[in-house]
């Protein structure tokens, strides 16, 4: 299973900002990024779209390149 996971670090504590289905004591890797590294990654994922595709029906591209 794989999963991306909001969550807020608090008194040495990550705690999810959403329910997570599952087992108690379960063991997971975690994978850090700040809100500023994921939408740098982000930003480049949308910058190597052919240009020819981000007006052929992709609004959602347009609104997150405004930041909306």
């Amino acid at each position: 299973m794989t999963e991306v996971i909001n969550a807020v670090f608090k008194n040495s504590v990550f705690r999810s900002l959403e329910k997570i289905e599952m087992r108690e004591y379960e063991k997971v890797i975690i994978k850090i990024l700040s809100l500023d590294q994921w939408q740098t990654g982000f930003n480049r994922v949308i910058e190597k779209i052919p240009k020819s595709m981000k007006g052929s029906g992709l609004g959602i591209i347009r609104e997150v390149e405004r930041g909306t």
